[in-house]
């Protein structure tokens, strides 16, 4: 075997003739089958997360957002870990970690869902209706959603200056070894393993770890904007309906079986019909409400 290195001092070993393979993502070199070499150590080595930060790309969606600041925490190519536990073995966990685009889910998707519900449910809904806490209850279960698919771990995977099995790339981004199933990720500048998307309204990259709650999230939120939507329909129906069995007559606001445009008082003699209006009467049962006494007189019959 010849041990050879490339331009970054990584590590490559090859056999006889054998050709370095290229990975398809990025063209860059990846070590054969029958080239591989296991770490020494492997349980007590501390796992590298120490990944480059080549500048963003122009058409990344988080190159304007800076990192979130982290005091107690540190940031792993773009994702802030906020918490983090170590295992033994040198393993890592982390239990919460914000994405790159962590701006958008603070300033647009939390207040969007949190104070567009809230405000048309104090707005319509009453508490001592049952379905008010079915409504509330839906807001908590999506913004739980929300929230877990945010600071979840998607699954980031330790930096590897050698490879450990069949199959294993290298990727120049991350300056690393990966297994299969493993890809870089430009937004969050780390490798992840079994990547599905990267979502700018959740602010982070969907993955093997939190695509249980993103899909938890993306089920309750469509949910939740029809509740919201028909208590808005059905409270606006509600007032209206409501606001119309009031009516005006002599500059008065009252309340009545009919609407009556306001008419002036004028003699009988003279042959229009009248309005007579009593003076209110608060009734016993509620002293802030009064009934009036309307009467239409038509002297033509």
């Amino acid at each position: 075997p010849v041990a050879t290195q490339d331009k970054d001092g990584i590590e490559l070993q090859v056999t006889g003739n054998s050709e370095v393979q290229r990975d398809a993502d990025d063209d860059t070199p990846s070590v054969p089958t029958a080239a591989l070499e296991e770490e020494s150590d492997e349980e007590s080595e501390e796992e590298d997360y120490d990944y480059p930060t080549p500048p963003l790309r122009g058409d990344t969606m988080s190159g304007s957002v800076p990192l979130l600041p982290v005091p107690f925490g540190r940031h792993i190519g773009r994702m802030s870990v906020c918490w983090e536990k170590r295992l033994t073995g040198g393993k890592r966990k982390f239990w919460c970690v914000v994405g790159p685009c962590w701006a958008c889910t603070v300033f647009v998707t939390f207040p969007l869902i949190i104070f567009l519900s809230l405000a048309t449910f104090v707005a319509f809904l009453s508490l001592s209706n049952p379905l008010t806490w079915v409504a509330y209850a839906l807001l908590v279960v999506t913004c739980l959603g929300l929230w877990m698919t945010c600071t979840t771990d998607p699954g980031i995977v330790p930096r590897h200056r050698k490879a450990k099995g069949r199959g294993w790339r290298f990727n120049r981004d991350a300056q690393s070894f990966h297994p299969p199933g493993v890809s870089y990720d430009t937004e969050a500048q780390v490798l992840v393993k079994n990547v599905d998307h990267f979502c700018p309204w959740t602010g982070t990259i969907i993955a093997d770890n939190n695509l249980f709650y993103f899909h938890w999230f993306v089920s309750a939120l469509p949910l939740l904007c029809i509740v919201v939507i028909l208590v808005a329909l059905l409270g606006t129906k509600s007032l209206a309906d409501r606001e119309r069995k009031w009516c005006m007559i002599e500059g008065k606001k009252m309340r009545g079986t009919a609407c009556i445009d306001p008419v002036p008082i004028v003699n009988h003699s003279s042959g229009v019909p009248t309005v007579n209006v009593t003076q209110p009467n608060t009734t016993s049962a509620d002293p802030t409400r009064r009934e009036y006494n309307v009467a239409i007189h038509n002297p033509h019959g």
